[in-house]
Protein backbone atom coordinates (compact mmCIF):
# COMPACT_ATOMS: atom_id res chain seq x y z
CA UNK A 1 0.00 0.00 0.00
CA UNK A 2 1.88 3.48 -1.08
CA UNK A 3 1.42 6.30 1.38
CA UNK A 4 1.41 8.67 -1.50
CA UNK A 5 -0.51 8.11 -4.83
CA UNK A 6 1.39 8.38 -8.05
CA UNK A 7 0.14 11.17 -9.01
CA UNK A 8 0.74 13.43 -5.68
CA UNK A 9 4.29 11.27 -5.77
CA UNK A 10 4.64 12.57 -9.42
CA UNK A 11 3.88 16.50 -8.20
CA UNK A 12 6.00 16.85 -5.65
CA UNK A 13 9.28 15.36 -7.71
CA UNK A 14 8.23 18.61 -10.08
CA UNK A 15 7.40 21.37 -7.56
CA UNK A 16 10.23 20.42 -5.02
CA UNK A 17 13.53 21.37 -7.03
CA UNK A 18 11.79 24.50 -8.22
CA UNK A 19 10.78 24.93 -4.58
CA UNK A 20 14.79 24.97 -3.68
CA UNK A 21 15.61 26.83 -6.93
CA UNK A 22 13.52 29.37 -5.34
CA UNK A 23 14.94 29.66 -1.83
CA UNK A 24 18.60 29.59 -3.32
CA UNK A 25 17.16 32.69 -5.40
CA UNK A 26 15.59 34.41 -2.31
CA UNK A 27 18.93 33.52 -0.13
CA UNK A 28 20.97 34.63 -3.08
CA UNK A 29 18.97 37.92 -3.00
CA UNK A 30 19.25 38.81 0.59
CA UNK A 31 23.11 38.60 0.60
CA UNK A 32 23.74 40.11 -2.51
CA UNK A 33 21.46 43.05 -3.21
CA UNK A 34 21.77 45.97 -1.14
CA UNK A 35 19.11 48.73 -0.53
CA UNK A 36 21.16 51.73 0.21
CA UNK A 37 24.31 50.62 1.48
CA UNK A 38 22.79 47.73 3.50
CA UNK A 39 21.77 44.10 2.69
CA UNK A 40 18.98 42.48 4.38
CA UNK A 41 21.50 40.78 6.78
CA UNK A 42 23.49 43.99 7.41
CA UNK A 43 20.11 45.17 8.15
CA UNK A 44 19.17 41.91 10.45
CA UNK A 45 22.54 42.44 12.53
CA UNK A 46 21.98 45.66 13.45
CA UNK A 47 18.21 45.49 14.48
CA UNK A 48 19.70 41.99 16.69
CA UNK A 49 22.30 43.89 18.83
CA UNK A 50 19.38 46.85 18.92
CA UNK A 51 17.08 44.78 20.73
CA UNK A 52 19.92 42.81 23.14
CA UNK A 53 21.47 46.54 24.12
CA UNK A 54 17.79 47.33 24.96
CA UNK A 55 16.53 43.78 26.39
CA UNK A 56 19.97 44.75 28.82
CA UNK A 57 18.94 48.24 29.50
CA UNK A 58 15.57 47.33 30.45
CA UNK A 59 17.11 44.51 32.38
CA UNK A 60 19.37 46.84 34.27
CA UNK A 61 16.78 49.53 35.00
CA UNK A 62 14.50 46.55 36.34
CA UNK A 63 17.66 44.87 38.88
CA UNK A 64 17.84 49.00 40.15
CA UNK A 65 14.22 49.54 41.04
CA UNK A 66 14.08 46.41 42.66
CA UNK A 67 17.25 47.19 44.67
CA UNK A 68 15.58 50.81 45.53
CA UNK A 69 12.44 48.47 46.45
CA UNK A 70 14.16 46.65 48.77
CA UNK A 71 15.99 49.43 50.17
CA UNK A 72 12.58 51.23 51.07
CA UNK A 73 11.17 47.75 52.58
CA UNK A 74 14.44 47.75 54.81
CA UNK A 75 13.76 51.67 56.17
CA UNK A 76 9.92 50.36 56.57
CA UNK A 77 10.90 47.06 58.85
CA UNK A 78 13.90 49.15 60.94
Amino acid sequence: MAILSEHVRKSLIRVIPGAFLFGAAVEWIMINVSVGQETFYDVATRKRIERMQEAVYHQEEAEERLESSRGDAAHTIN
